[in-house]
């Protein structure tokens, strides 16, 4: 249809895009301070800051409603590390958000995913379960990918 309206596809893709954004603007909370008396929390603000030695972080948007979008917000992997100083894992808490691990030599990249195979099978509810699927930013490589040396285990959503 917008081909028909002679209408700039990428244009339109951009704009829904900075719309999405500035209505979802991400927010990003210390495991266990996810409060809704908090005020919104934009780790992509210049101020914002964390605590680096917090074990944990929940990245999501300000309405904590299918917010597991942000971490691929354009930026949005890169200024986590530099606000933890170090790589980290990104595991899919639901469609909601996704749990913040830094990488500080305490966790094991096939560890974590059996933790997240867990919840999926027994907490999450099925339909906002995102992926069994840990992810891991490499700082130097300013890369989000799977965690190097992991085989994935088939289909998450066929083990269920």
């Amino acid at each position: 249809m917008a081909r028909e309206f002679d209408y700039d596809i990428d244009m339109l893709l951009d704009q829904a895009f900075e719309n999405l954004v500035a209505k979802n603007e991400p927010a990003l909370y210390e495991m266990g301070v996810f409060d809704d008396n908090l005020q919104t929390r934009n780790p992509m603000c210049e101020e914002f800051e964390i605590n680096p030695f917090h074990g944990m972080y929940i990245l999501t948007n300000n309405r904590k409603d299918e917010g597991a979008s942000v971490l691929f917000y354009p930026g949005m992997d890169t200024r986590i590390g530099e606000l933890l100083g170090s790589n980290y894992f990104a595991l899919p808490g639901s469609l909601h958000e996704f749990i913040i691990v830094p990488d500080n030599g305490l966790h094991d990249a096939q560890q974590l995913r059996q933790v997240v195979k867990e919840d999926n099978a027994t907490i999450i509810p099925p339909n906002e379960v995102l992926s069994d699927r840990v992810l891991y930013f490499d700082r130097e490589k300013n890369k989000l990918c799977e965690p190097k040396g992991r085989e994935r285990d088939g289909d998450e959503r066929g083990d269920r």
